[in-house]
């Protein structure tokens, strides 16, 4: 019989900037981005706040509902159209989107963005059941109600959510136990 390993912490942490919670600094890019865009993403909100971004946003709302189903791509649809317009105006503003859309993938994309996410995470977390690093298929927890609840029956993608669960992130795991090694689950 698998023991039973008692634990008596929150499931979670809400992502929240509670002041008990010391979160790293988010890193500042914005002189790397300005040497590979040739300006960071602050230099672009002139054009994005603009006077099309209200027109720019109604025909998007248009385009999404017109391909929602069908596989295509709103965001490349639509400023390509724009740059295609002849319009001085709408291809200016069509090319900012798609700057834009380049900047945020690659700051996304970015090892200091990354390893700054990881750490904010791993603060989040501390002191929690997920900071263990148990929140994975084949590890089942009992709830601070009693119910017993199997993780990958909960939220295989390592997290909780009030809509998604039968409980909150920050209720009790009074114990768990690890029922599938996470050895043999690779």
């Amino acid at each position: 019989m698998i023991e039973w390993i008692e634990a008596g912490l929150p499931f979670s942490r809400t992502p929240t900037r509670d002041e008990d919670i010391q979160y790293p600094k988010s890193p500042n890019l914005d002189e790397e981005m300005r040497a590979v865009f040739g300006q960071t993403f602050e230099d672009t909100h002139e054009i994005a706040d603009g006077p099309l971004r209200k027109e720019y946003s109604k025909e998007m709302d248009v385009l999404m509902e017109e391909v929602e189903d069908d596989g295509q791509d709103p965001y490349e649809i639509l400023p390509n159209s724009w740059l295609n317009s002849g319009d001085a105006e709408r291809v200016i503003y069509a090319g900012n989107v798609l700057l834009r859309r380049s900047m945020r993938t690659w700051e996304t994309q970015h090892p200091a963005t990354l390893a700054y996410r990881k750490a904010w995470d791993t603060a989040r977390l501390a002191g929690t059941f997920a900071g263990l690093g148990l929140v994975r298929p084949g590890v089942q927890v009992e709830m601070g109600d009693g119910k017993k609840l199997l993780i990958g029956d909960i939220n295989q993608l390592r997290g909780v959510c009030d809509d998604c669960t039968e409980f909150d992130a920050e209720d009790i795991v009074v114990r768990y136990r690890v029922l599938i090694p996470e050895e043999m689950l690779s």
